[in-house]
């Protein structure tokens, strides 16, 4: 993206901004969940006609009948924004192997701040007509990163289904029942003109906004009698509310290497805001005013509800 120092703030056009994934970390393969970014919430079998729903293979005459399980699990809005896919693993009786079911799907039913799906487990379960094994599940995120994050909420490891709660669960109801922590969406703009984006701009969530001073360098090394005399000012403007915050984000000054580093610029989203442009201004004594704004557009970010 190529954006210009010589326009001021104007419409607020939305553009397209690359996004930076949030959950997982490259190079690890799996890991625990104890954010609530994906929970266990029930699983059973269901019945069907007084008996149960069987997923049966083979040829007529020797068929192999598995008994279905279904159930239901939530996953953040974080995960669901960045395209994380849910499934769930699962281990029955004496087969040692861990096999993972076939794509959740999106149900309605999930609390705020959740999507809700619903999953099946079609084969090496329990076979029809016989005694039920014990039965291990575990669901996961699959992240864009490349890291499976386990569901480490509902408990510190597998739900196990015996007897002894009839092959079926229910999560507590106080199991990430509380409102999620506010979602944080961060905005790099680096030098080159480019910027990248992190986390979820979210209603009520936070925005962090990180400017690389060399973007404006004209002003870097203007001083007055021994005090800088300049400063760059970023702004935000949240729709369709019209509430405009702004502050410095001229941080502190290193003697050492004559550099300036930057000043984190933070602040709530409101809670009707759908989007925000963004723009900064630099300016000091002698020192030409200019304007990063991406030509007069503003760098523009969609909200989520």
């Amino acid at each position: 993206m190529v954006a210009s120092s010589a326009c001021s703030a104007g419409s607020e056009e939305a553009i397209d901004s690359s996004r930076a994934a949030s959950l997982g970390v490259p190079g690890v393969p799996n890991a625990p969940d104890t954010q609530c970014n994906v929970v266990l919430r029930d699983i059973a079998v269901p019945e069907n006609r007084g008996g149960v729903e069987t997923n049966c293979t083979g040829a007529s005459g020797a068929l192999t009948c598995w008994v279905v399980f279904e159930g239901d699990l939530d996953v953040s809005s974080a995960a669901v924004t960045e395209s994380d896919a849910p499934f769930v693993f699962y281990q029955s009786g004496t087969d040692p192997s861990w096999y993972q079911s076939a794509a959740a799907t999106k149900v309605d039913g999930a609390g705020k701040g959740m999507q809700r799906y619903h999953f099946s487990l079609t084969h090496h379960t329990a076979l029809q007509d016989e005694v039920y094994p014990t039965i291990q599940v575990n669901p996961f995120l699959q992240t864009t990163l490349g890291t499976r994050l386990f569901d480490h909420n509902t408990s510190s490891g597998n739900t196990v289904l015996d007897a002894e709660n009839d092959w079926s669960f229910t999560a507590n109801a106080s199991t990430c029942d509380a409102p999620p922590p506010n979602a944080v969406a961060t905005v790099w703009f680096n030098t080159g003109w480019t910027e990248t984006t992190a986390g979820v701009f979210a209603q009520s969530g936070k925005l962090d906004v990180e400017y690389d001073l060399n973007r404006m360098p004209q002003c870097l090394h203007v001083w007055t009698d021994g005090v800088p005399a300049w400063n760059t000012e970023a702004y935000a403007r949240f729709s369709p509310g019209n509430q405009l915050v702004h502050a410095s984000v001229r941080g502190s000054y290193d003697a050492t290497k004559d550099t300036w580093s930057n000043q984190a610029f933070d602040t709530d989203i409101p809670s009707d805001a759908t989007s925000v442009a963004l723009w900064f201004e630099t300016s000091g004594d002698g020192c030409a005013t200019s304007w990063d704004s991406d030509y007069g557009q503003n760098y523009v970010y969609s909200i989520q509800h």
